[in-house]
């Protein structure tokens, strides 16, 4: 059954990886496309690296209900993953998958098995207990007039923000979310420590960016004083491996990695 009240809240984390996982380092280690999973049936991104991960830890792909897209990237969004979701939960006679994303580019996704839900920012949406504000996210994608989204959840009892892609918080999204006093911060770390130069960082986060915004977020009290920062959206080119990346880091940071699951 399909959940609408919450006495937790479950962050599965389905893939950990940017665009650069194509295959698995030579040590074997491996992280597929940045994808979570929200109290089993809320899908933040969709690729084939999600769907193979559910079949992994054997969650039915019927289960999902809603899937919210952060912006038209091939490593975030793959129109076949979706449709086989949309597929699967129509044979299973359930209701129709609703596809959840910015209006300038998802109109033109249709299906006889899909709901499509094309988003503005600023508007909030109503899924499941939860009501969800898509900010703007500082990220470009692959069309001209396209607004990369971030998702802030809110409910009675908590509020969390997932924030990938996306380089340095836009001024405008900061001054909304200085309303909000958050529980978790799941944000794209796409570049490690030391590189320093890379021009990557104006569509992706760096670690020493993370910590300067985070020292900001919890000073302003946007984050709770116990809140949680879960880092996802690691570059294979760009970070260690995920033992010695973790070494690097301490509370209120957590390195993510495929298959966690983080409660709040």
């Amino acid at each position: 059954m399909e959940q609408t009240q919450h006495n937790k809240t479950e962050l599965l984390f389905l893939g950990t990886g940017a665009a650069d996982w194509l295959e698995p380092k030579p040590s074997g280690k491996f992280r597929g496309y940045s994808s979570l999973l929200v109290d089993r049936h809320i899908l933040i991104d969709c690729t084939h690296t999600a769907i193979s991960k559910m079949e992994e830890l054997g969650i039915g792909l019927d289960e999902v209900s809603d899937v919210l897209i952060t912006h038209s990237h091939g490593d975030h969004f793959d129109k076949e993953a979706i449709l086989k979701l949309a597929d699967v939960r129509k044979q299973a006679s359930k209701s129709p998958l609703i596809l959840h994303a910015e209006k300038s580019w998802i109109s033109s996704i249709s299906s006889d098995n899909l709901a499509v839900n094309p988003l503005e920012v600023w508007n909030t949406v109503k899924i499941a207990g939860y009501t969800v504000l898509p900010l703007p996210a500082n990220h470009s994608g692959d069309y001209e007039y396209e607004t990369g989204i971030h998702y802030l959840f809110q409910n009675e009892r908590v509020g969390w923000l997932y924030a990938t892609d996306g380089g340095w918080m836009l001024a405008r999204t900061w001054h909304v979310l200085k309303q909000y006093e958050l529980d978790c911060w799941v944000v794209d770390c796409t570049i490690g420590d030391g590189y320093e130069g890379d021009d990557r960082i104006f569509d992706h986060n760096s670690l020493p960016m993370i910590r300067i915004m985070a020292e900001t977020m919890f000073k302003q009290g946007v984050l709770k004083k116990n809140a949680n920062i879960v880092l996802t959206h690691l570059a294979k080119t760009l970070h260690p491996d995920h033992e010695e990346l973790v070494k690097t880091v301490t509370s209120p940071f957590i390195v993510a990695y495929d298959g966690l699951v983080h409660i709040l």
